[in-house]
């Protein structure tokens, strides 16, 4: 898949028009709540595993018994081998979301020194908002070797960093189109020069394997509301072990800040 694709996919995602709940990281038992609905998507995909394998190993049983297919068959045993790897992708499920579950938990108890507020959306999980504007949407991006999740800035046609709300965050990146509103892209071997070395510099320093970086911006034409963003920008890196880097984030946040600070001051359309 591109990196055009993903910037789609991510889009798509990111301005998922079901409700969110916010939760203010100010009350001690913040965090907890967002544990136990963590929690319950595991009890759910350990139901829906015990469904799913279940009528796969009855459907398997029926073909066995009365469908009587001739193993001399080569499609016989393809459809046999396709059966016998949904039962196993179906029985392992649980352990996938409970994988998943607890790394985005560990995650956020690392960040949450900088963590001012936090919200629980439906099909996506939590939102986190830092203290210096930043935002993170705890979602799971995957690259053909990696996966990583986005920190996002929203920022004010003065430059400035806006610091939204669980809400704000949400609203504003359903309003910015996904394609007539692209600026740019910055990776490692393309973008802006100076982008590019801030971005490989964080890379290098959190241990991921790729680093990428978007920017989305209103035209000037429009005529914003007060106190909205005229650009997002986002950056994403790519690590298999990405919870693992709670600390690494944490001590480069006001780094990886700057760098999306910046783009909009960039030019993307020099060679």
């Amino acid at each position: 898949m591109s990196q055009a694709s993903y910037s789609l996919w991510w889009w798509e995602v990111l301005t998922s028009r079901e409700s969110s709940t916010s939760i203010s990281m100010e009350t001690p038992n913040s965090l907890t709540e967002i544990e136990q609905r963590q929690r319950r998507r595991v009890r759910v995909s350990i139901v829906v595993s015990a469904v799913a394998t279940a009528v796969l190993v009855i459907m398997g049983l029926l073909l066995v018994v009365f469908a009587a297919l001739p193993l001399s068959d080569w499609r016989t045993w393809y459809l046999y081998v396709i059966l016998a790897v949904t039962i196993v992708i179906a029985a392992t499920l649980p352990m996938a979301v409970a994988r998943t579950v607890r790394g985005i938990t560990e995650f956020l108890r690392r960040l949450q020194p900088r963590t001012v507020q936090a919200g629980w959306e439906r099909l996506i999980g939590p939102r986190v908002v830092f203290d210096n504007g930043l935002a993170f949407p705890a979602i799971r991006l995957r690259s053909p070797r990696a996966d990583g999740v986005p920190l996002l800035a929203f920022i004010a046609a003065d430059g400035s960093v806006l610091k939204p709300s669980i809400d704000d965050a949400t609203r504003w990146a359903k309003s910015f189109r996904p394609l007539r509103e692209m600026v740019g892209i910055v990776t490692r071997k393309k973008g802006p020069p100076e982008s590019q070395t801030i971005l490989e510099t964080v890379r290098s320093r959190l241990g991921a394997k790729k680093g990428l970086c978007l920017l989305r911006g209103h035209g000037s034409a429009i005529n914003l509301p007060s106190a909205s963003p005229r650009w997002m920008a986002a950056a994403v890196f790519f690590d298999n072990k990405w919870y693992t880097k709670g600390e690494q984030v944490l001590a480069r946040i006001d780094e990886i800040l700057g760098l999306l600070q910046a783009l909009p001051t960039r030019d993307f359309n020099a060679r």
